[in-house]
């Protein structure tokens, strides 16, 4: 074979030598790049599905978070507009009954009743009957002549109550004063209040 037809099949052996080993080449770069693209994508989608699971968490305890502090101010406002509610209420029912046109006739009603159900063996001689200053001022009289009525000599004095009626027979207290009749009517007024507070979901 001629020089000049033996390089030229020499040539072109090493032409196809290299256009396989190119070939082979860009297969193996293919190869590398979707295997480490296949990787990139996993990774991604781990890290991704983790950054947002720790978003979404993070989103959780916050909204739970905000959610708490408005429920405390909630209460907190509820529980003040309660409080506020309960005194007008309470001061408006310790003046009606202050106010009362038959409140003489009610505290001694009340009393009659207490002196007519004293347990036996307790001293009648040894009884206290307060009332509130303004009432001893207007009708003591006719608490003493109500219990002289009954055998009963009694001392009766004003005291630091706002009405009603509180007797003592030595250490046994009996107390109907105005703040204990109140006191009665405490679960009332507070169903009452709450019936009537916002319902905020809470």
């Amino acid at each position: 074979m001629p020089v000049n037809e033996l390089v030229k099949v020499l040539n072109e052996d090493v032409k196809k030598e290299i256009e396989s080993i190119i070939s082979n080449a860009q297969e193996e770069r293919n190869r590398i790049i979707n295997a480490s693209k296949s990787q990139i994508d996993e990774e991604f989608e781990s890290k991704k599905n983790e950054v947002l699971a720790d978003f979404e968490k993070s989103l959780s305890l916050q909204k739970l978070s905000i959610e708490s502090e408005n429920r405390r101010m909630v209460n907190e406002k509820l529980s003040a507009v309660f409080d506020e509610l309960y005194k007008e209420i309470v001061n408006e029912v310790k003046q009606m009954l202050v106010s009362l046109k038959e409140k003489e006739n009610f505290i001694l009603s009340i009393l009659e009743k207490v002196v007519d159900n004293l347990p036996e063996g307790l001293n009648r001689n040894d009884i206290e009957v307060i009332l509130s200053r303004s009432d001893f001022e207007s009708f003591s009289r006719k608490v003493e002549s109500l219990l002289n009525n009954k055998g009963i000599h009694a001392r009766v004095v004003g005291g630091d109550i706002d009405g009603g009626v509180v007797v003592r027979v030595g250490k046994l207290s009996i107390d109907n004063s105005l703040d204990k009749i109140i006191d009665m009517f405490r679960p009332s007024i507070v169903n009452l209040i709450y019936k009537n507070l916002p319902n905020v979901g809470y």
